[in-house]
């Protein structure tokens, strides 16, 4: 979650809502004074929201600098206050501790869970705590998308390595079995070979059997 982006955005909300109490009339149009206004119509005072949103970033702000261990026990505590009461201080506490970044905590889904609850949604535009709602609402909601994307993109990801870890397999296996015949091949060359240098071996051996017989004197008789 974007930090500037957040209390900026919020600032000049809060700015602009409270930037006027009262709601005058016209001034006459000959510019003379008309006396005191009939009617006085005011605007909601929207000061003890004001401060509350500007706490609330303040908090937010400091939790970005505290220890893992400390970080861990004031998502406790805030949530076991907010299972308890359920105000709207204590709902919006445990959304921006929900999405400070890099903790075990983190549940971005249980955050758009928890604004889309708030009652906050449904009170005046001016409102500074609608205001937060609304930005926090976004900022989770543009996130829960980008991670979604990430997620499908890695699942195509695993599935293309899946596929290509399968033709390589697949081609291995051939490549086994073209060897394994190569080599059953080879096995009968060299028993076929061994065979016939066994036949050579002998007809060598009754050639010079014969040839030796051939230079002896005829026998005597009997």
């Amino acid at each position: 979650m974007n930090v500037a982006a957040i209390v900026l955005a919020v600032l000049v909300a809060l700015l602009l809502a409270g930037c006027s109490s009262l709601r005058m009339p016209p001034p006459a149009a000959n510019g003379e004074d008309t006396g005191p206004p009939s009617a006085v119509f005011p605007w909601p005072d929207w000061s003890s929201e004001t401060e509350e949103v500007q706490n609330l970033l303040a908090y937010y702000q400091r939790m970005l600098g505290v220890s893992a261990d400390d970080l861990r026990k004031e998502f406790n505590a805030v949530n076991q206050v907010f299972n308890r009461d359920k105000t709207e201080n204590a709902r919006l506490k445990l959304v921006l501790l929900l999405s400070v970044p890099n903790t075990t905590f983190r549940d971005d889904s249980r955050v758009v869970s928890l604004l889309e609850n708030s009652l906050s949604r449904t009170a005046a535009a001016e409102s500074p705590r609608r205001q937060l709602v609304t930005l926090l609402s976004r900022l989770s909601t543009d996130r829960l998308r980008q991670v979604a994307q990430v997620k499908d993109e890695q699942k195509k990801q695993e599935t293309q390595l899946k596929d290509e870890l399968r033709r390589v397999e697949e081609q291995l296996k051939r490549t086994d079995e073209q060897q394994k015949r190569a080599d059953e091949q080879q096995k009968r060359a060299d028993e076929q070979q061994k065979r016939a240098d066994e036949l050579q071996e002998k007809l060598d051996k009754l050639l010079a059997i014969e040839r030796e017989l051939r230079r002896k004197p005829g026998l005597p008789p009997n």
